[in-house]
């Protein structure tokens, strides 16, 4: 029985969310701190199924599980996601019609070896091309060089300043210009969180000059948080909670109307068994019809099934 299995059966015996004023967990243990004691039914808490004991003092509950929670790799998202870029990048060696290039910045192979455990000469192995990020002479820093778009992963927030302000020091820089100018697809996997406002300005000058923005999932030791932005103005307009019990609440910000979107991430991480998990949304489009607003949440429902695919792996690989 999962940890929040347990949870959700204990939460009724100790008088109900109502009379919980605080919870924690560590090493294999809950904690619940019980606004009133006369309320939690022992007896029912005695023959609970899933878990080894428990014990009251002072007004906190105890509950002690049979099992010992195991040790989470506080790099598995990063791993996740290296291993998914990799998969992708690979699955075109088998397109003859496609040809891939990597620029590999200094940041981003420490990065690799440090929270991938992987090398450069890993992901260089999966590309077409390799290219040196001080080679602005290479092909893919002219516009006369066709290429399907770019993807930039993880996006740092200098790479993200650069890109909005048309900085282009380097190859990496240079060749994100060239495919904003050629009017070509740019996906940014922002890795920074959370976001400051100077950072929000310049993806959000990033959206307008045409690049598509991505949002992260984190998968805690209990619980996951997602940001979802997008649009031409992405900011946070909305944050869903889903507990325990699975139970949404929403507040959404004067003006705004992104609970629809935090909400349906919120209830849908929750029906997973993705607990507890906090939506923070904020996508805006200027004179959005009723069609493209209906687009906009498919999209989403898209994006979140797939989000909930990813997290669950990551979740059970660290069960």
């Amino acid at each position: 029985m999962g940890m929040d299995t347990i949870l959700e059966s204990v939460i009724p015996l100790a008088g109900g969310s109502d009379n919980i004023s605080f919870q924690r967990i560590k090493d294999g243990q809950f904690f619940l701190r019980l606004k009133g004691q006369s309320l939690l039914d022992t007896s029912a808490l005695q023959g609970l199924e899933g878990i080894k004991g428990w014990s009251l003092k002072n007004g906190q509950l105890k509950i002690t599980l049979p099992y010992e929670q195991k040790e989470v790799d506080p790099m598995a998202n990063n791993k996740k996601i290296a291993q998914e870029v990799m998969k992708a990048i690979g699955g075109l060696q088998n397109r003859p019609d496609v040809q891939t290039h990597l620029v590999l910045t200094r940041g981003g192979e420490l990065t690799l070896r440090q929270e991938c455990g992987m090398t450069a000469a890993d992901l260089s192995a999966l590309a077409d091309v390799t290219h040196q990020n001080e080679n602005l002479g290479a092909a893919i820093a002219s516009g006369s060089f066709k290429t399907l778009g770019m993807v930039v992963v993880p996006c740092s927030m200098k790479t993200a300043a650069g890109i909005a302000t048309g900085y282009s020091d380097n190859l990496l820089l240079r060749a994100a210009d060239v495919t904003l100018k050629e009017r070509r697809k740019l996906v940014l996997v922002a890795r920074e969180s959370p976001l400051s406002t100077l950072h929000l300005r310049n993806l959000c000058t990033g959206s307008e000059l045409g690049a598509e923005l991505t949002a992260r999932a984190v998968v805690l030791l209990h619980g996951v948080q997602v940001s979802l932005i997008g649009g031409t103005l992405p900011h946070t307009g909305a944050v869903s909670v889903a507990g325990p019990t699975g139970e949404v609440q929403t507040t959404e910000f004067p003006g705004h109307r992104d609970g629809v979107l935090s909400g349906r991430w919120a209830a849908g991480l929750a029906a997973a068994g993705l607990l507890p998990a906090v939506v923070a949304a904020g996508v805006h489009y200027d004179s959005i019809t009723k069609e493209g607003i209906a687009a906009v949440c498919a999209a989403s429902d898209t994006l979140l099934r797939q989000c909930i695919k990813a997290c669950q792996e990551i979740a059970g690989e660290n069960p």
